[in-house]
């Protein structure tokens, strides 16, 4: 699997421990209950979703709603009321430049809040069609449209799909031979000459999804193991059923912190490499976190 290895997203429930012996110290407030695996997922530039697993007192009579704080580390603070049939919530009007805590309490009628539940979670750009408004479809060495993809351009604030000739914005490259593989730009067998590509690591984590709007986690893409490598499509093309989601942190030349992103290839009939001979394609949609070493661009275990 080319070091990758299947990330599942279990959903878990939190035991809460209540201490008996009253010489003991109070253990955590019980009533009303907390959320529990509260997660969050980027769905644009000033968008997170969020979901989580029901508080035990939304079944009781009592249980009134759920209240949602926001607090950026821009100075950003609000507060959302959700009915119990509103989850997932979606969190707009945020900015992709910023890290928000999310806190989330369980109220029951007459007010009273129960301990809070939380995430950490930034927005983040997504990209379905490139710089020239078609899909973003990354082609083989052979044909003209271009091999390699940059995955964003601050000029038209999209993803590039670039030819050998503008290598050095490359951050991913495709290569199709006797396998199609697709990565670290460097590890393929390309003559950059005076024009070296990005420096680009792929995570250990990769996922069988059809969208990337329900990878949610409660942690950041920063949490697998990095490496330059390059992913064989044709090898793990029949244990993936759905689209596969990669993640993957890059540099800037002369950059020292990384850029975060997940990339999702699409899996059509049955097949990663779609098109005809000398202009074969793989087609990409990416979440792009455009902050330097913010890795909310993501959803793993809890």
């Amino acid at each position: 699997m080319n070091g990758i290895r299947l990330f599942i997203t279990l959903l878990a429930l939190s035991a809460i421990v209540a201490l008996n012996s009253c010489s003991e110290p109070a253990g955590p407030k019980k009533y009303p209950a907390p959320v529990t695996y509260l997660l969050a997922t980027s769905i644009d530039s000033n968008s997170i979703m969020i979901q989580w697993q029901p508080s035990a007192t939304e079944v009781d009579p009592a249980f009134d709603r759920y209240i949602v704080k926001i607090n950026g580390t821009d100075g950003y603070s609000r507060s959302d009321t959700i009915l119990r049939v509103s989850n997932p919530h979606k969190i707009s009007g945020l900015n992709q430049d910023y890290v928000y805590g999310i806190d989330i309490y369980t109220m029951i009628k007459g007010g009273e809040l129960s301990e809070k539940t939380s995430v950490v979670w930034a927005p983040a750009f997504r990209f379905t069609e490139e710089s020239s408004g078609e899909p973003i479809r990354v082609y083989e060495q052979a044909s003209l449209n271009g091999c390699g993809l940059d995955l964003y351009d601050t000029e038209s604030n999209r993803a590039r799909v670039l030819t050998l000739d503008s290598s050095h914005f490359w951050n991913l490259g495709l290569s199709v031979g006797n396998n199609v593989q697709f990565g670290t730009p460097s590890l393929l067998n390309f003559n950059y000459k005076d024009n070296p590509p990005c420096y680009t690591e792929i995570s250990d984590f990769y996922y069988d999804t059809p969208t990337l709007d329900i990878v949610y986690t409660t942690d950041p893409l920063s949490i697998g193991v990095f490496s330059q490598k390059l992913i064989n499509l044709t090898e793990i093309e029949t244990q993936i059923k759905s689209h596969l989601i990669v993640i993957v942190r890059t540099k800037e030349p002369g950059q020292s912190l990384s850029n975060y992103a997940k990339i999702l290839i699409k899996k059509i009939d049955g097949k990663f490499l779609q098109g005809t001979a000398n202009n074969r394609y793989i087609e990409c949609e990416i979440s792009y976190q455009k902050s330097l070493s913010v890795p909310y661009a993501k959803k793993p275990i809890h």
